[in-house]
């Protein structure tokens, strides 16, 4: 799962994606409803989430919302196009290391469910720390979400692959 790095690539895949989900609907109800699911399960955690970047990023005087983890990867885009979303634009010629494009002054710029998925579920040592300070329950519910979502992209991915399998064996 290469992690696209020019505009024109993100077109590209995202174009192909679409064509075979266009193409052959039927095949791909389930990858529908595992992109479904992701979505949900991305919308329930997210006040967790929210609830810890807002005690931390506020105060950040590092950048730890870059580039790197704001490039989308295959099954992100796969994804999204299951949900019949456009993928943001994206913006060529920025380093790994410069802050994230969809970082604006009060935050992302994108919905938690739009995000690539290394930008939702990479943490920062200070939101690690708040993590850690969490009850146990609340812990397990968290870490529990993270690989429910892990899970099921797995499986959207995997089902996405065997189709594009099929139809370059069928051309």
């Amino acid at each position: 799962m290469a992690t696209l790095t020019t505009s024109e690539e993100l077109k590209k895949v995202y174009g192909e994606i679409r064509f075979i989900f266009e193409c052959y609907p039927r095949e791909a109800e389930n990858i529908f409803r595992l992109a479904i699911e992701i979505k949900a399960d991305i919308e329930a955690i997210d006040p967790l989430i929210q609830e810890m970047t807002s005690e931390v990023c506020p105060h950040c005087k590092s950048s730890n919302c870059t580039n790197l983890n704001g490039r989308f990867d295959w099954c992100d885009l796969i994804y999204l196009a299951a949900l019949g979303l456009e993928s943001p634009t994206f913006r060529d010629g920025l380093r790994d290391g410069e802050p994230c494009q969809f970082l604006a002054e009060r935050g992302c710029i994108l919905t938690r469910a739009m995000r690539p998925h290394r930008c939702n579920w990479w943490y920062c040592e200070p939101l690690l720390e708040v993590i850690e300070k969490w009850p146990p329950r609340k812990q397990r519910m968290f870490i529990s979400f993270i690989e429910k979502i892990t899970q099921t992209r797995k499986r959207l991915c995997d089902e996405f692959k065997k189709i594009q399998d099929g139809v370059r064996k069928a051309s």
